[in-house]
């Protein structure tokens, strides 16, 4: 059989998926603004998963001693954190008020359960433990026998690599600055779907990674744009 462009991306299961909860005798309004709001959501996991792939490549590539290849996949992954920042201008254009008309069917669904964006902080270094990439970084200096600081000065691939990590640690903080906004023009005081505090939870989850990374940046004299 002859693979089209529909097979090869599953258009069928693809485009099956979204299913507003809303009740079908609501608005067209309200479910075509609910569709929305699941197209934005899901496209966000799937560019999650792309991220996650690449920052995981690009741990690897440090690892395995190849600068040039991970500031290549971290480059990307930057560019893939502005993809999921500029999906939230689109969400932006959800009316508060058709949101408060679906938002009782979505339950106790809410973005604070992405396993994938659990991960996301994770690998990012926001978790308990140091992630896969500030240690990668750390064993890349220490193997080049350089600091962090010597390296933000310098003009080889490892300041590439550092470079690409202030983009990606930038990138997360304007996407997640972006959704608290979004979500303070649609709920302003009220608590999130999942049990959350709605936007005073989402406050405390706009943080820089890598924050070592940036007090040398610092330290060798650039500035860090602030949050």
């Amino acid at each position: 059989m002859t693979l089209d462009y529909s097979g090869y991306l599953r258009l069928d299961a693809l485009l099956s998926l979204q299913r507003p909860k809303s009740p079908a005798a609501e608005s067209d309004a309200v479910r075509s603004a609910e569709h929305l709001f699941i197209v934005v959501h899901q496209a966000s996991e799937l560019w999650l998963a792309q991220l996650l792939l690449d920052l995981d490549h690009a741990a690897q590539a440090l690892r395995r001693g190849d600068p040039d290849a991970s500031a290549e996949r971290l480059t990307r992954a930057a560019a893939l954190l502005g993809v999921l920042r500029a999906q939230l201008d689109v969400l932006d254009h959800l009316p508060p008020s058709c949101f408060a008309r679906f938002r009782p069917f979505l339950g106790t669904a809410s973005g604070a359960q992405s396993r994938q964006f659990a991960e996301l902080e994770r690998v990012l270094g926001l978790g308990p433990a140091a992630g896969p990439l500030a240690t990668a970084l750390a064993e890349a200096l220490a193997a080049a026998g350089v600091t962090l600081p010597e390296a933000c000065r310098s003009t080889g691939p490892l300041r590439r690599v550092v470079d690409g990590l202030s983009a990606v640690a930038l990138g997360y903080r304007d996407w997640q600055a972006g959704h608290l906004a979004v979500v303070r023009r649609m709920l302003a005081d009220l608590p999130g779907t999942g049990g959350t505090s709605g936007a005073r939870y989402l406050a405390t989850r706009v943080r820089l990674p890598f924050p070592d990374l940036h007090a040398a940046r610092r330290e060798a004299g650039e500035t860090i744009p602030a949050g």
